[in-house]
């Protein structure tokens, strides 16, 4: 990821509490996307019974529901299946998510020309009443380009926590982890504890962040992990203190995403 970091560093802002944590409402904001995200979802499904096609998207698709089908047996199953199968199928849906990402972040990194174009092409097209000339189109398509990889990071920890995570679980979740002390596993650890959980271990992320090589991109992803959990749970303000003590930012305004156009 060192490619990556070296890139985002003026890209993507850090994660910061907003100045009015409102829990209720951004839970009812959140159901309303899941809802429309499971709308289109069901309709994904049925062209993937629809379509017989090779297409290396349509085989990606395809990757990821075979994910969430392990993920619902290992949360089904949890109270027949053997600790240690459960163990087995959770490793197995993890290692099939990170191929798929590490594939995808692999095709970005070798096609970089080509995507950058496009995005220019598309932003010429956007922006096509606006007097922009093409340096500058293409300078923002290259810093949309590397928050690609980010994004990306995000997403794919975020479909884990999802897909294979649940109440029922949280021990099996620990044991992965300490078995197996990756960045990407801390991660999916303290992802899975604050959203099925509702358990922020700040201490512990602090002092696995500072044990482990974390990349620049994987501590931003958990920064944002934290902020999305504070902002979906009632905290006190002195637990506000020691959350933005470790993200080491001043309350302002809620995961941004900017850009900082150097001249």
């Amino acid at each position: 990821m060192k490619f990556v970091d070296e890139r985002i560093k003026n890209i993507i802002a850090e994660a910061i509490l907003p100045e009015n944590l409102n829990p209720e409402k951004e839970r009812e904001e959140r159901l309303n996307i899941q809802q429309d995200v499971e709308d289109l979802d069901i309709e994904d499904k049925e062209d993937l019974l629809d379509n017989n096609s090779s297409d290396p998207v349509l085989e990606l698709r395809k990757g990821i529901k075979t994910i969430e089908v392990i993920g619902q047996i290992a949360k089904n199953r949890a109270g027949s299946l053997k600790r240690q199968k459960i163990k087995e199928i959770l490793a197995e849906g993890i290692n099939i998510n990170l191929k798929i990402f590490a594939l995808l972040l692999k095709l970005i990194n070798e096609q970089e020309e080509r995507v950058i174009d496009f995005i220019s092409a598309k932003l010429r097209l956007y922006m096509r009443h606006k007097n922009i000339e093409n340096m500058q189109l293409r300078k923002y398509a290259t810093e949309i380009f590397w928050g690609l990889p980010f994004i990306g990071t995000y997403n794919t920890v975020k479909n884990i926590i999802h897909s294979l995570g649940s109440d029922k679980l949280l021990d099996v979740i620990s044991e992965l982890y300490n078995e197996n002390k990756t960045p990407a596993n801390c991660l999916l650890k303290h992802g899975i504890f604050m959203w099925y959980g509702k358990n922020l271990q700040l201490d512990n992320i602090k002092r696995e962040l500072e044990e482990k090589d974390f990349s620049e991109t994987a501590k931003k992803v958990m920064r944002f992990l934290i902020v999305e959990h504070c902002s979906m749970h009632k905290i006190s303000s002195r637990e506000r203190q020691k959350i933005e003590e470790f993200l080491g930012t001043q309350p302002n305004s809620f995961m941004q995403m900017k850009f900082e156009n150097k001249k």
